[in-house]
């Protein structure tokens, strides 16, 4: 059984993930249980556990003081970090320090869970590896050299000595294309044990095999499964196409079994034994780039990602301009339809890049937080350090919870800004009163007010007439025909300079509204004084 040890200065923590989560049957067992970091690198000075959980803030030393000094004494212990603050400062940290998992409170126990069987894969395949060194099996001897290449960080193959030397040892061709192939399973409850699913896989592909090509599978972990390709046909179009339909039907084979979710990346094909480093970490390093945008989507050449355009939805301004001018005017429906056919449209692609989703969605939530920043509103927003917003943003890992992220976000700032929204709504308009009452001689109308006040003029008209009762429009006249009928009782100046006086410049325009107003010409009304 692999040893677990637990840290976190609430009991009521400890106490819980000892007895809610089923360690035997994990084949697990807790090693100790303590509230700090100094009592827990005491505890486990001389019986290192295989796996520990932590929290990150407690008294005196912190989990990740405790995360460096485990790794630094015991290099193969996995760690999960648990914690309450989602700082980007923090998991930046962790990731440097090679934790496994970083889960935020309060812990969701599928996430746990999860995060625990990694660490048992990640555990199980260092036992593998260390067997696979000590056996001078073929088979085994020959998957050891593909777990080092996948593993080692320099791809000039041959300067590695162990490899040169494991390459005379079993039937390689030096001179052949090596093409790599990549099944990532997402388990659900029909687990099944990586020798049965190797074997299966095995016998199924033992009729598509050719004289020419040969292949290989690799369990690299519990949840990546390689497949290595090799020819020694010099036509590269040709072994690629073949690899691609022997690929689909391992798939096929792999999704019938049920066993959960599975994306199969087929990589390019290149010549001599560095291939399979080249194709299989073409694979790795662009799969981390892509989002697959629909659950029907599992199969993908690594070169779509590479010609993969950004989606037209992102080129045009429209959703994110939609977004940000509707949190403005506190039009939260438009927002909410407008994320739906934001991801609506982004459902109906294969792949995206993650970057561009990224970028995309960071831009509409800064400007939304620079705008709400600006009006000096007293609301406590989510991210109010540009390092937490891409601390947030870079968390995404498919359409459905970003969608869900973006949803939160607007129904935490829908419900907020709420509270304010009266007091910050009479303030608006008690200014905009105060201008009017101003500069009502000027020729000012709905749209140039909006422009000052820095809203929009439909927002404006709306919350005028809800806060004052009147049109905005009627409330400029009022103010301007009362001044009138003061000029009129007090001075003896000519219609035309009067209806200047008002902001009325045309002076026709002005008779017709005073009649309308007041139901006498100016010239009547000033002979009934």
């Amino acid at each position: 059984m692999y040893k677990v040890f637990i840290v976190d200065d609430e009991i009521w923590i400890r106490t819980g993930l000892e007895k809610t989560i089923e360690w035997e049957s994990m084949g697990l067992s807790i090693l100790g249980s303590v509230n700090n970091a100094e009592e827990a690198m005491k505890a486990m000075k001389n019986n290192y556990p295989d796996i520990l959980i932590t929290d990150i803030v407690m008294n005196n030393k912190n989990g990740l003081d405790l995360t460096k000094w485990i790794k630094k004494n015991s290099p193969k212990t996995q760690v999960i970090i648990i914690s309450g603050f989602d700082k980007f400062e923090y998991a930046k940290t962790a990731i440097k320090l090679g934790v496994t998992d970083y889960i935020l409170k309060p812990i969701d126990d599928s996430l746990l869970i999860k995060a625990i069987y990694k660490c048992i894969d990640n555990l199980n395949q260092e036992q593998t590896y260390n067997a696979l060194k000590e056996d001078s099996n073929i088979n085994n001897i020959k998957e050891n050299f593909y777990l080092r290449m996948f593993s080692t960080t320099n791809n000039n193959i041959n300067n590695n000595k162990v490899l040169q030397t494991q390459i005379t040892n079993i039937d390689l061709n030096i001179n052949n294309y090596y093409l790599s192939t990549m099944f990532t399973i997402t388990y659900n409850n029909n687990f099944i044990s990586s020798d049965i699913l190797k074997h299966k896989m095995n016998s199924f592909i033992s009729g598509y095999k050719k004289n020419n090509h040969k292949l290989d599978i690799i369990i690299r972990n519990q949840e990546e499964i390689i497949i290595v390709f090799a020819t020694e046909n010099k036509d590269p179009y040709s072994f690629k196409q073949y690899a691609l339909y022997v690929s689909r039907q391992l798939l096929k084979l792999i999704t019938n079994l049920h066993i959960g979710n599975i994306i199969c990346y087929v990589g390019n094909c290149y010549k001599e034994v560095k291939g399979i480093y080249k194709s299989f970490h073409e694979i790795q390093s662009n799969k981390s780039e892509i989002i697959i945008c629909n659950n029907k989507f599992y199969f993908i050449d690594i070169e779509s990602i590479k010609t993969a355009k950004k989606p037209d939805v992102f080129l045009t301004s429209t959703i994110k301009t939609n977004i940000v001018n509707s949190l403005k005017e506190h039009n939260w429906d438009t927002i909410f339809t407008n994320i739906d056919i934001l991801f609506d449209e982004l459902n109906k692609l294969e792949i995206i890049n993650k970057n561009d989703l990224i970028s995309y969605i960071y831009d509409i939530i800064y400007q939304c937080n620079q705008n709400i920043l600006s009006t000096n509103t007293k609301l406590n927003l989510p991210f109010t350090q540009d390092n937490e917003l891409l601390g947030w943003i870079f968390q995404i890992k498919n359409l459905n919870e970003t969608k869900n992220n973006m949803i939160d976000y607007y129904n935490y700032l829908k419900n907020n800004m709420a509270i304010d929204d009266n007091n910050i709504h009479r303030k608006i308009i008690r200014e905009v009163i105060t201008y009017c009452d101003n500069n009502y001689n000027n020729n000012i109308n709905l749209v140039d007010l909006a422009n000052h006040f820095h809203i929009s003029s439909s927002y404006l008209s709306q919350l005028f007439s809800k806060e004052v009762g009147t049109p905005i429009s009627k409330y400029l006249t009022n103010i301007r025909i009362e001044n009138a009928k003061n000029i009129l009782k007090t001075t003896n100046l000519r219609v035309y300079e009067i209806s200047e006086k008002v902001g009325y410049s045309d002076v026709k325009y002005f008779l017709k509204v005073f009649k309308k107003n007041v139901g006498v010409s100016p010239q009547v009304f000033r002979e009934k004084i």
